[in-house]
């Protein structure tokens, strides 16, 4: 059964031995990979960036039957049954694209008594087993407690909210197939900033208010709380919106919108059939927004799904990036058209040197502020020099006039 210990504060460690230990036995066709983490540079250690890296294997975790574990000092350890180099090679590709910039990630030396260079090293356990037995007893023998949060960091608090399971969801489900949603739907305005004149409107974004979703259907329940579910449901969404603006008396887009969608419901036939639709009845600028998670997760599925929407005309939005992360955010590689950064809070004064650099190298044309809630987050996103925000601050300040 695939397996994923990749949150913090838990004994992964002991986790990881009695993991290798029961494998004694089932060696055939196992291999695995140690990635020293802890060698990247402080800021790529930071809890936001380590979550994004875990995102990486899930594919191979689903294909390969594979179990990742986090340890306490940050460093992956993951198993996959049936897997070939070259499989196991691509996934570690993708975790060395995403920390590119770091000089641990093309550390040539070596490091232990396991095969690979300074940053991963490689397991046959046909023939390796003996010395991935003795690094889990090693992990298991000096394990230490996680890091502290860094000063500034947001509490950790306990949604007082039900937990989603799969009884819940399947009721979401059968309410989201059925119903119609058009009440549910959402629309804010992403704006530019420009000193000396109003905020003018770009585009607007639709998607559906997730809160009033769990409002009507299972109050009291967190529908974010287990993020596989979640997903699971919000690719249900997708396409029932898509669904919803296809209908003769759905909405009829009359200024450039975005859209929020999964990589692979742009790759479904429901896209096919909503590209089709749409284009008959607008010729505004779409956007079409996807999950920074989501994307790395499967970069394989998102360039893919990249070259579909570019070769259909729309913009592509990479949604959901943290400020301390918009760094890593390669937009020569990734191909994005735009960035939407989630607004910080107060920031240090480190945090805010490296968001201004951050966003000198992107570009300040691609880049959003989003979810600003106050005036003095759109002041630190043009002290950082961007111009394009989107929060409620902005719709108190400026509605258009639509």
């Amino acid at each position: 059964m695939p397996l994923r210990n990749s949150e913090p504060g838990s004994d992964h460690e002991s986790i990881l031995l009695d993991y290798v230990e029961r494998l004694d036995r089932y060696r055939e066709g196992r291999r695995a990979v140690h990635i020293r983490m802890s060698r990247l540079s402080a800021p790529n250690r930071r809890e936001n960036r380590l979550a994004i890296a875990t995102s990486v294997f899930d594919r191979a975790i689903k294909k390969h039957d594979g179990a990742l574990f986090r340890m306490s000092n940050g460093n992956f350890v993951f198993l996959a049954k049936g897997a070939s180099v070259g499989d196991l090679d691509d996934t570690v590709l993708r975790l060395r694209f995403l920390f590119s910039d770091d000089p641990a990630v093309n550390d040539g030396s070596g490091g232990g008594p396991d095969d690979g260079d300074g940053f991963c090293a490689w397991f046959d356990l046909e023939r390796d087993y003996p010395a991935l037995r003795d690094l889990a007893r090693h992990f298991a023998a000096h394990r230490h407690a996680p890091s502290p949060a860094p000063a500034g960091a947001p509490p950790v608090t306990q949604a007082p909210s039900r937990q989603l399971d799969a009884k819940s969801l399947a009721e979401v489900e059968r309410v989201v197939a059925t119903a119609d949603l058009s009440s549910l739907l959402r629309h804010q305005w992403a704006y530019l900033v420009a000193p000396g004149v109003d905020p003018r409107p770009l585009f607007e974004e639709t998607h559906v208010a997730i809160s009033h979703l769990r409002d009507a259907v299972l109050p009291g329940y967190d529908l974010s709380s287990n993020r596989w579910l979640f997903m699971h449901l919000t690719r249900h969404l997708d396409r029932r919106v898509m669904a919803l603006m296809q209908r003769p008396n759905g909405p009829s887009p009359r200024t450039a919108f975005s859209l929020n969608l999964h990589v692979d419901s742009v790759l479904s036939p429901e896209f096919l059939a909503f590209d089709a639709a749409i284009r008959l009845r607008t010729s505004q600028s779409i956007t079409i927004e996807l999950q920074q998670v989501d994307v790395f997760a499967d970069l394989d599925a998102y360039r893919f799904a990249r070259g579909v929407l570019h070769d259909r005309g729309y913009r592509l939005c990479l949604d959901g990036v943290d400020a301390s992360a918009l760094a890593l955010m390669d937009r020569a590689r990734l191909g994005y058209d735009l960035v939407k950064v989630l607004s910080p809070g107060p920031l240090s004064a480190q945090g805010a040197a490296g968001l201004r650099s951050a966003v000198a190298a992107i570009g300040c044309d691609r880049i959003i502020f989003s979810r600003c809630g106050e005036e003095s987050a759109v002041k630190a996103g043009r002290d950082a020099g961007m111009v394009m925000f989107q929060g409620r601050h902005l719709d108190r300040a400026a509605p258009p006039n639509s």
